[in-house]
């Protein structure tokens, strides 16, 4: 699976860059991921990385940037498209400032793989 390209999600079934994190942190034998705190921040960053994939997303001096012309155009995930969203509420607020209240994240991903099993 590649990751690269713009607009490479072709319907929300397509895996993320999170999704594919969430199963790899998935402890097989007991059901649960372990050490939550960080693999919620690893969602985070990988949430971001899809967004920026796929040309939604860049910097600017420090701060994530949302193109205006981005948000007429959802991605066709729903948990993308409210973190592009949050992030254009939001502007100039720092890149590390986005790496709190991250469980959401989480909680989200692995209501949608359970929803998809």
């Amino acid at each position: 699976m590649t990751y690269a390209g713009h607009n490479r999600r072709m319907a929300d079934t397509t895996p993320t860059i999170a999704t594919d994190l969430l199963r790899v942190a998935l402890d097989p034998t007991r059901g649960t991921v372990r050490r939550t705190r960080v693999v919620d921040i690893g969602l985070r960053a990988a949430l971001f990385c899809d967004l920026i994939l796929d040309g939604y997303l860049g910097d600017a001096g420090g701060s994530p940037f949302v193109d205006n012309h981005t948000l007429d155009k959802p991605t066709g995930d729903h948990v993308l498209d409210t973190l592009l969203h949050a992030v254009n509420a939001r502007p100039y607020v720092a890149w590390w400032r986005w790496y709190r209240h991250v469980r959401a994240d989480r909680l989200v991903l692995t209501e949608r793989l359970v929803d998809e099993e």
